[in-house]
């Protein structure tokens, strides 16, 4: 599940996965995912990236993912 807030600069993402490691490489992604505006130098697209919750059972792992996005990723009037 994803949700976004474009008010507050929000991303939500609440899901399973197979293991925690899963789940933590997922996060490590996130935090050094990266974009570059035309002409531009890398940017972070994330910030405050934070596992807010997760849990493990004989199945997998769920979790829940918070962070903060660049408006610029989805502003339509730039070239990312």
């Amino acid at each position: 599940n994803l949700e976004i807030d474009f008010d507050a600069q929000t991303i939500t993402i609440t899901g399973s996965a197979d293991t925690i490691n899963s789940v933590n490489t997922f996060v490590d992604t996130l935090k050094f995912t990266t974009y570059t505006q035309e002409g531009g130098t890398p940017t972070n697209a994330f910030t405050e990236v934070v596992l807010s919750s997760f849990g493990r059972d004989d199945k997998g792992a769920s979790y829940q993912i918070t962070m903060k996005f660049d408006p610029a990723i989805f502003d339509s009037t730039k070239q990312v």
